[in-house]
């Protein structure tokens, strides 16, 4: 239990089962292509599910965009770059489709990341 220090009421948090179901693919469109397609589904005790569809479109193993759908929630687009298969750069615009879209105009994400280590290849 947690103590509000603003107004002394007394808050308890409890522990809720989750459940996530992932599923994708990659489809080789063409020579340089690939396409991922990818549902999550998300779901805490209580709450309703929620529903995620991705489509990832990969260049060359170095560069990709990403169409993404929450449902009751919003929209995105991405777009991001390995460098050297060292560095990941990535951008993101996520446009709501609820009714706070009247009061927000969306949200930019830039992430970068650094690999520490090679990646091994994967076993055959």
């Amino acid at each position: 239990s947690y103590t509000n220090v603003n107004d002394n009421r007394n808050i308890t948090y409890k522990l809720v089962r989750h459940y996530i179901l992932s599923a994708a693919a990659d489809v080789k469109l063409q020579t340089n292509w690939t396409l991922r397609p990818q549902l999550l589904i998300r779901n805490a005790q209580g709450l309703p599910a929620q529903v995620d569809i991705n489509a990832m479109f990969t260049y060359k193993a170095f560069m990709w965009t990403a169409l993404n759908y929450r449902h009751a929630s919003g929209v995105a687009l991405s777009v991001g770059w390995d460098i050297r298969n060292k560095i990941l750069l990535s951008y993101s615009f996520e446009q709501p489709t609820t009714d706070i879209r009247h009061v927000v105009g969306g949200s930019h994400e830039v992430c970068l990341g650094i690999r520490l280590k090679k990646q091994q290849a994967a076993p055959t």
